[in-house]
Order: C-alpha cells, then structure tokens, then sequence
C-alpha cells in the first residue's frame, strides 16, 4: 500500500460523520490532516497538491463518464439503418430525410443533424437522416460530446 493510498484511508476516517473520535473535534481533523501530511513528506513521495482547476477538470470529466453508446444500443441502430437502407433506394431516404426536415423544421433538423454528425465523428448516413428515432439518438449523444469538449466556467 502506497503512502498516498494510506493517506486516503485515514482522511475517509478522519472525516466520517459516524466517527464518534473526530465528529465533535475539529481540532483531532486538522492535526491528523497535519501529521498525514508530514508523513507524505518524509516518505519522498511527490505529491501534487489539489488546485481548483485540477477539481474542476477532475469534476467535469466525471460528469460526462458515458462517452460512447452502449454496445447494445449501438448495435441495434446499426441493424435499424442497415435494414432501412436495404428496404429504400438512395433517393427514397433523400426524400424521407426531406420530409423529416419538413416536420421538424429546418432549423431543428440542421442543430440534430449537426449534433448527429459530431457523435458520428464525420459525415451522417442518409439511412440515419432518414430514420426519426435513430437521428434523435445520434443528435443526443453528440450534444452531450459536444458539452463535455467545451471549455470549463
């Protein structure tokens, strides 16, 4: 067990509301703190001290954990687009795609198919532009890559 793995230990224990030593005693927490990190010191062991902007990107990056589909998600739009694309011709899913841009509005259907194209890391199929359901999906799933890229506040 690494020194920085103890320390770890000791904090979680330290600062458990259950613990009937330390609860009532702040003064027990910030000496235990000081002699964890004087421990930290004398074993050598580099440690990088906690910065905001390190919590932050350490908070960010776990809010956004889900960054690809589910396999078995991914798997059934897959055999969705496929099965579309071999029951219609190119120009029948031209003109389903332009009739979901009619139902939706071309705006709407420009930010999904924007979206779409960002999960997709290139260019949307047309049995995709097509296909309400699997569009939506795809639109979701890029919007929220698209969050986790922008720059932190």
């Amino acid at each position: 067990m690494a020194i920085t793995d103890l320390a770890d230990l000791i904090r979680r224990h330290v600062t458990d509301p259950t613990n009937e030593l330390y609860k009532d005693r702040p003064d027990l927490r910030q000496k235990a703190e000081l002699d964890i990190r004087a421990a930290e010191l004398r074993s050598g062991e580099t440690i990088t001290p906690e910065t905001p902007e390190r919590l932050a990107a350490r908070q960010h990056d776990a809010a956004f954990s889900m960054r690809e589909l589910h396999p078995g998600l991914a798997e059934m739009l897959g055999a969705r687009t496929a099965a579309l694309a071999e029951a219609n011709t190119p120009k029948q899913l031209a003109e389903l795609a332009e009739g979901l841009r009619e139902k939706l509005g071309a705006d709407a259907f420009g930010m999904m198919v924007e979206n779409a194209r960002h999960a997709l890391a290139g260019e949307v199929p047309k049995s995709v532009l097509a296909d309400l359901p699997t569009l939506r999906v795809f639109a979701a799933q890029g919007r929220y890559l698209r969050l986790h890229q922008e720059p932190r506040a």
